[in-house]
């Protein structure tokens, strides 16, 4: 017979602490954050950022967290497609291991999106070493901006959004996510493009982002565009 499913320990980079779900709780939890994964990767990046907005205001305490009624308001406000139970399965899920019993949003925001597989954490890997300054070894949000080809990027070239429209969503989700001092490092960069893998779950699609929307012809390295 199958061995038990290992429980799920999701780390919080807010309150330095593991959060372990049992295999029924993990079970349930996975469907609710793949739900919300979905309605948010139709949304586009302006749909992470948008969320990510709204904990923030939320977060009257400022310290990554949000209470049950402000969850309550923020899925009314957004729309996200959630019903009371999945809401309620997700909020004691992010809160049960808390004093006062708050809901981590950041590692909302981190299950939902889910990690990057191998294979796209090598392909965005690839895309930062080319994009990088090569003196401070990060990528400024400037920079980052400049080197997108919206009119390349997957949702354009199939017809889903229109160019404007996608280099504006763009722009505002790096001006947002990059305010660290000296823009993205490796790890930040991963980090965004976590959100763009959840929206991009085909992999030729993902790849297409990851390469031709940066000015990579077919991916290879040192065959940057003159974005830099």
């Amino acid at each position: 017979s199958a061995a038990p499913a290992a429980p799920v320990v999701g780390y919080s980079a807010i309150t330095k602490s593991s959060i372990v779900f049992n295999e029924k709780e993990s079970d349930e939890l996975g469907s609710v954050l793949e739900r919300l994964r979905d309605s948010l990767g139709k949304r586009g990046l302006k749909g992470w950022k948008n969320l990510a907005q709204r904990f923030q205001q939320y977060d009257n305490r400022r310290n990554g967290t949000i209470m049950r009624l402000d969850w309550e308001r923020l899925q009314k406000s957004m729309g996200l497609g959630l019903s009371p139970d999945e809401r309620d399965a997700l909020y004691k899920g992010l809160s049960m291991n808390r004093k006062d019993a708050a809901m981590d949003y950041w590692q909302c925001l981190r299950l939902t999106h889910g990690p990057l597989s191998e294979p796209r954490r090598d392909a965005v890997r690839r895309l930062f070493e080319e994009l990088q300054d090569e003196a401070s070894g990060t990528i400024s949000a400037d920079d980052f901006k400049a080197c997108f080809e919206a009119k390349t990027a997957p949702a354009v070239l199939l017809g889903r959004r229109d160019a404007a429209s996608e280099a504006q969503d763009f722009a505002e989700a790096v001006d947002f996510f990059g305010t660290a001092p000296g823009g993205f490092g490796e790890q930040a960069f991963m980090e965004f493009f976590s959100l763009v893998s959840a929206i991009y779950p085909d992999d030729n699609e993902f790849r297409l982002m990851t390469t031709t929307a940066f000015g990579l012809k077919g991916g290879a390295p040192g065959s940057l565009g003159g974005c830099q």
